[in-house]
C-alpha cells in the first residue's frame, strides 16, 4: 500500500479509495439500491457514535483537569461553556442515536431494527472485546497524564511568527477575503 509513482502518488493506496465512488453505481436497481441504504444507515450511525465517544473523551479529559487541579487558563485553547457543552452534546447524541431508527417499531420491523441498530449494538461489543483483548483499564482522573506532550507542542507553537487568526477570518481567508500575501502561518525554520 506504501508504493508510491514517481510522482510521488501512493498508487495502491489512490487505487482502493477510488473503489468507493463505484458506490454509486449501487443506485441502478432496487435490491442495490438497498444495500446502499444499509450502508448510508450504518454509516450514519457510526458518525453519531463518534459524537458520542469525542464528548465521553472530553468529559473523562474535564475530570481529569479537574482532579489533579489544572487551571483551564494555562491551556493555549479553551471552550466555552464547558464542560456543560459536552454534557448537552452527549444527551442530544443519545437522544438521535436511540430514535434515529423509530420507524422499526411501528410497525415492528426487525429488518429495520437492524439496519438502524446494528452499530449500536455492535459498537459496545467491539469496546468491551477490545478492553478484555488488550486488557486495557479505563485511566482515573488522577492517573490522566495531561503534560507529557506539552512541551513538544509548546516548542511547535512557539515556531509560528504571527497570532493565530480567528475561525471566521480563516473561513474567510478560504475564499480569498483578508488574504495575506505569504500565507498567515508564517514560522521560524527550527523548533529549538
Amino acid at each position: 500500500m506504501r508504493h508510491c509513482t514517481k510522482g510521488g502518488v501512493p498508487i495502491w493506496c489512490f487505487c482502493f479509495v477510488m473503489i468507493f465512488p463505484c458506490l454509486s453505481f449501487l443506485q441502478v436497481s432496487s435490491g442495490s439500491n438497498k444495500v446502499l441504504g444499509w450502508l448510508i444507515n450504518l454509516v450514519t450511525a457510526g458518525g453519531v457514535i463518534n459524537y458520542i465517544v469525542m464528548c465521553v473523551t472530553y468529559i473523562f479529559f474535564w475530570r481529569a483537569v479537574k482532579a489533579q487541579n489544572i487551571d483551564r487558563r494555562t491551556f493555549p485553547y479553551k471552550g466555552w461553556f464547558q464542560p456543560w457543552s459536552a454534557y448537552i452534546g452527549l444527551g442530544w447524541m443519545l437522544f438521535i442515536v436511540f430514535f434515529y431508527g423509530y420507524s422499526s417499531f411501528r410497525p415492528w420491523s426487525v429488518e429495520n431494527f437492524f439496519i438502524y441498530y446494528t452499530m449500536l449494538i455492535l459498537a459496545p461489543i467491539f469496546f468491551f472485546t477490545w478492553k478484555l483483548i488488550k486488557k486495557t483499564k479505563i485511566v482515573t482522573p488522577m492517573r490522566a497524564d495531561l503534560t507529557w506532550e506539552r512541551p513538544t507542542v509548546d516548542a511547535y507553537e512557539s515556531t509560528f511568527l504571527d497570532p493565530p487568526v480567528g475561525f471566521w477570518t480563516e473561513i474567510i481567508q478560504m475564499v480569498g477575503i483578508k488574504r495575506q500575501k505569504g500565507g498567515v502561518d508564517r514560522r521560524r525554520s527550527s523548533v529549538a
